[in-house]
């Protein structure tokens, strides 16, 4: 039989299997059995058969099976049957590969294809940064012995895609780490730099917790078992972490008691240093006064820092530093915060706000205009600067929905940008644009 007639009587004979449902389990069976055994032999056995199997078997193996509830079946026997009908010539192993669209291959020979397969996915990307300090960590963690090795290989399983693509933001994070002498720089900025999404390597997240035990491996440290150990570790690797906290930071400023000037916040106030204050110490404060009459809050401490150490560089030299106003709130409004602006907005402070661009954070700007009405101004809130600030940070429908209790005109039309993309925005993304508007004298 030429090679065409042996084609189109598989075809043949595949319609008419493809068509008769009562072989279906018959065939899962001899396939589960071949993928155990690494060849077609042995028996198997059909329990609780249907009448539509019963009929289709009947009349394939030449045996009355009506009364029969289950049914025992050597393959041979199957092979010796399919010859003898006008499927004559069709081999058994092409008529389950032509059946279920693959290939038939042994468990053995499946675990050792897997293996293969897994091993040139963490060698292809370790070639790729071969001879960086990010090559050598992924090559060395995908070795048994690695305190991550059961991490990758379940991430392999599931997130194959996903993993590559934190495997490769690991290994460039490692390889542009700052040097020693060079000035730390801020995680979230950081990791914006790096994918344009600042919160990418938080350490819960998946990318982040890899971060954590490849910067460990890269300084030889122990893995960090709390959050100070953690803060620890991106500290030795020139990185910052700022903690959601009660306190606000601010700079720039200077209080009054009901005794008088608060000696303590101006001698932060004359060195230019930012000042840590929490609710208890505002707690003793009667007046809160920027010279200027207005103050830059921001939500971001990381964005905040950037700009203070701009500043300072701005002016180094200078025989008296001028520092702008500034307030950072860490992001979800706390009573510290609130108590802090309300003192400013009662000397008539007028308050610029700037935040990210996602749900919480104008719904936090909505608030504030809420609060403060027209001694607050929305500090590039603009849907240019969204466009500016725009990650690939998906936001869900869930998340989208909160922008409904929106109130203030300006923000819902902000929101309606944000719903129509459905992406995040942050202001890492606006650094520069945010670092000029303070330190240009007379911008507002």
């Amino acid at each position: 039989m030429n090679p065409e007639d042996k084609q189109e009587l598989l075809a043949e004979c595949l319609a008419y299997f493809q068509r008769e449902k009562g072989y279906q389990r018959i065939l899962e069976r001899i396939r589960v059995k071949y993928e155990s055994l690494g060849h077609l032999g042995g028996t198997i056995v059909l329990r609780d058969i249907t009448a539509e199997e019963k009929e289709a078997l009947s009349g394939f193996l030449k045996k009355d099976l009506a009364r029969h509830k289950n049914v025992s079946v050597k393959i041979a026997q199957f092979e010796k049957c399919l010859e003898e009908t006008r499927f004559s010539g069709v081999q058994l192993k092409d008529l389950l590969e032509g059946y279920f669209h693959k290939k038939l291959h042994s468990n053995k020979e499946t675990r050792q294809r897997y293996k293969v397969e897994r091993s040139s996915f963490f060698e292809e990307l370790a070639e790729k940064y071969y001879g960086t300090p990010g090559g050598e960590w992924l090559i060395a963690a995908g070795q048994k012995k690695s305190y991550v090795y059961k991490t990758l290989i379940q991430r392999y399983d599931t997130q194959k895609e996903e993993l590559r693509r934190d495997l490769e933001i690991v290994c460039r994070a490692v390889n542009q780490l700052p040097q020693s002498g060079e000035e730390k720089v801020h995680l979230p900025v950081y990791a914006s730099l790096l994918t344009k999404n600042p919160h990418a390597l938080d350490g819960e997240t998946g990318c982040g917790k890899l971060l954590l035990v490849a910067l460990a491996d890269y300084l030889q440290c122990e893995n960090p078992r709390n959050a100070e150990e953690r803060a620890e570790l991106y500290y030795k690797a020139g990185l910052l972490i700022d903690e959601v906290s009660n306190y606000v930071i601010c700079c720039g400023l200077q209080a009054f008691t009901a005794e008088g000037e608060h000696l303590g916040w101006t001698g932060f106030y004359q060195a230019g240093e930012p000042l840590l204050v929490t609710l208890s110490n505002l707690g003793h404060i009667k007046r809160v006064v920027s010279p200027p009459s207005q103050v830059f809050v921001l939500e971001n401490p990381a964005v905040f820092t950037a700009i203070l150490d701009s500043v300072r560089e701005h002016s180094q030299g200078q025989r008296q530093r001028c520092i702008p106003p500034l307030v950072c709130t860490y992001g979800q409004l706390k009573i510290a915060a609130l108590a802090l602006l309300d003192l400013l907005a009662k000397e008539g402070t007028l308050i610029y706000y700037a935040g990210d661009f996602d749900p919480e954070g104008i719904l936090i700007a909505d608030r504030l205009c809420a609060r403060y009405g027209e001694k607050l101004r929305l500090w590039r809130y603009t849907a240019e600067d969204y466009a500016k600030a725009i990650s690939c940070k998906f936001l869900s429908s869930r998340r989208l929905k909160m922008l409904d209790s929106l109130q203030n005109k300006e923000l819902v039309a902000l929101g309606e940008q944000i719903r129509q993309r459905r992406l995040a925005g942050y202001q890492e993304l606006l650094l520069e644009e945010l670092r000029e508007d303070v330190l240009l004298p007379g911008k507002f």
